[in-house]
C-alpha cells in the first residue's frame, strides 16, 4: 500500500510541477497542498525512523486516500481549468489611513509580545534562558494573549504596506516582526510568516524572478531551515545543558546524516505515525465535541471559560506519541476524530471546496485576499498539526475585516471632507 500511495503522490508532483511551470500560480491550493502536506507524507512512507511500524492501520490508509481524492483530485481539476493570474486592482485603494492603522496595530502586537515575555519570565529576550523559553514558547498571559499572538497578521499587513510604499522603516519593522518569535525560541510563527510572504509575493511581487533571485531565495530558505532546526535542538538541549541528538531520539535509520533531515522528518513526516497510533487506539469513535468548531466555542464565544466540555483539545494526550520529540498528529486527526471513517471523506472534500472558494475570493477584495493568505499559511503546518482550525487563526481573520473596514471608513470620510 505504501508504494501505491507514493506512486500516486509522485504522479501528482509531476502534474503540479507542470501546472507551476505553465501557469505560475504557486499560491494555488494545488501547489500548496503538495508541498506542505503530500511531500512530508511521501517521505513518511519510506519509514526512515525505526520507531515507525512497518505499515499503518487500514483506516489510516483510507483517510489518506480521501485526501488524495478530496484535495489533490479536486485541486488538480481546478488548477488546469483555471485561467491565468488575474490582476489585483484593490491595492491602489490602500491609503495613508490604512498605513497608520496597520502600523499602529503592529506596534501594539510588538509591545504586547515583549510585555508577555517580561511578565512570564522577567526577561524581554527569553532565548537567553532556553529552559524558560521552552516552558512559555506557546503560552501567553490572559488578557493580552489575543493581540500578542497576532504575529502572522502583522507580518502580512507590513508586507502589503512595503509593497505599496517601499520605505525602509516598514521593511525594518517587517523583519523585526518576522523574527520576533525567536525572542522566546518559538519557531512556527516564523514558519507561517515565511509561508505567508511566499504566498503574498504571488499577489504582490516585490521583485521579478531571475536566476540570481532564485539562487538568493534558495540560499535564504536554506538559512531559515537550518536556523529553525538548530533552534529545535538548542531548545531540546536547553541551551547546551544536555548533548542529545534529535536523530538518535527518533532512531533515524537513513544514511542522510546532515542534522536538518531528521529534524524535518521528525516534525513533518513522523506526525503521520502519530495519526496512525490515534486511529489504532480509537476504532472509529466519533466525538461530538467538534474540534473543527473549536475556533468558534474557544476563539469567539469563549465557552471554555464557563463549561468544561468546551476546553481546548489536547490531541497528543489521546494516544501514545511515537516519541517525546514527535508528539503531534497532523491535520487528519480532526477529521477522523470529529466524523469517523465514513463521514470524514465528505468533510475533507468540503474543506477542499472551501479552500478553493477562498482562493477565488482572494482576487475580489483586500480582506478576502489577506484571509486566504492567513488560511493557507496556517495550512502550511497541516502535516504537523491542525493549526488551520486553531482559534488564533480565525481571530486574526476577523481582525483583518475589522481593521480594513475601519481604515476604509475613515478614508472615505477623509475624501468626502476634502
Amino acid at each position: 500500500m505504501d508504494e501505491i500511495i507514493q506512486f500516486i503522490i509522485l504522479i501528482n508532483f509531476v502534474f503540479s510541477s507542470i501546472f507551476f511551470i505553465k501557469k505560475k500560480q504557486y499560491a494555488h491550493p494545488y501547489i500548496i497542498v503538495n508541498v506542505v502536506f503530500f511531500l512530508p507524507l511521501f517521505f513518511s512512507l519510506f519509514r526512515l525512523s525505526d520507531l515507525q511500524e512497518n505499515s499503518w492501520d487500514l483506516k489510516t490508509y483510507i483517510i489518506i486516500i480521501y485526501t488524495l481524492i478530496g484535495w489533490n483530485g479536486l485541486f488538480f481539476i481546478s488548477a488546469f481549468l483555471s485561467s491565468k493570474k488575474k490582476n489585483i486592482k484593490f491595492i491602489s485603494n490602500i491609503s495613508s489611513t490604512h498605513k497608520i492603522i496597520f502600523i499602529t496595530f503592529t506596534l501594539v502586537v510588538l509591545f504586547l509580545f515583549l510585555l508577555s515575555n517580561y511578565i512570564q519570565t522577567g526577561m524581554i529576550l527569553v532565548y537567553k534562558n532556553p529552559t524558560l523559553a521552552d516552558e512559555i514558547h506557546a503560552e501567553f498571559p490572559q488578557g493580552i494573549r489575543l493581540f500578542a499572538r497576532m504575529i502572522l497578521l502583522s507580518v502580512i499587513l507590513l508586507y502589503i504596506l512595503y509593497y505599496k510604499y517601499r520605505t525602509k522603516y516598514i521593511l525594518l519593522l517587517l523583519l523585526i516582526m518576522i523574527f520576533l518569535p525567536l525572542t522566546r525560541l518559538s519557531r512556527f510563527d516564523l514558519f507561517m510568516s515565511v509561508a505567508a510572504i511566499v504566498i503574498l509575493h504571488y499577489y504582490y511581487p516585490i521583485f521579478k524572478f531571475n536566476k540570481k533571485k532564485v539562487l538568493l531565495c534558495l540560499l535564504l530558505f536554506s538559512f531559515l531551515t537550518v536556523l529553525i532546526t538548530t533552534l529545535t535542538e538548542s531548545r531540546m538541549n536547553q541551551g547546551g545543558r544536555y548533548q542529545l541528538k534529535y536523530a538518535k531520539i527518533i532512531q533515524w535509520n537513513s544514511d542522510l546524516s546532515f542534522p536538518v533531515f531528521p529534524i524535518l522528518y521528525g516534525y513533518f513526516s513522523l506526525s503521520f505515525e502519530n495519526f496512525d497510533r490515534y486511529v489504532r487506539l480509537n476504532d472509529n469513535k466519533i466525538y461530538y465535541n467538534l474540534g473543527i468548531l473549536e475556533f468558534l466555542y474557544v476563539g469567539i464565544f469563549k465557552l471554555n471559560l464557563f463549561m468544561d466540555d468546551f476546553k481546548p483539545i489536547n490531541y497528543s494526550k489521546m494516544y501514545q506519541p511515537v516519541s517525546t520529540a514527535a508528539t503531534v498528529p497532523t491535520i487528519l486527526i480532526i477529521f477522523y476524530r470529529d466524523f469517523g471513517l465514513l463521514l470524514s471523506f465528505f468533510f475533507i472534500l468540503g474543506f477542499g471546496i472551501f479552500w478553493l472558494i477562498l482562493y477565488r475570493l482572494s482576487f475580489l477584495s483586500l480582506s478576502w485576499n489577506l484571509t486566504y493568505v492567513i488560511f493557507s499559511s496556517a495550512f502550511s503546518l497541516a502535516s504537523f498539526q491542525p493549526t488551520v482550525f486553531a482559534p488564533m487563526i480565525f481571530q486574526q481573520i476577523l481582525m483583518i475585516f475589522l481593521l480594513v473596514s475601519i481604515a476604509n471608513k475613515y478614508y472615505r470620510k477623509k475624501v468626502i471632507i476634502s
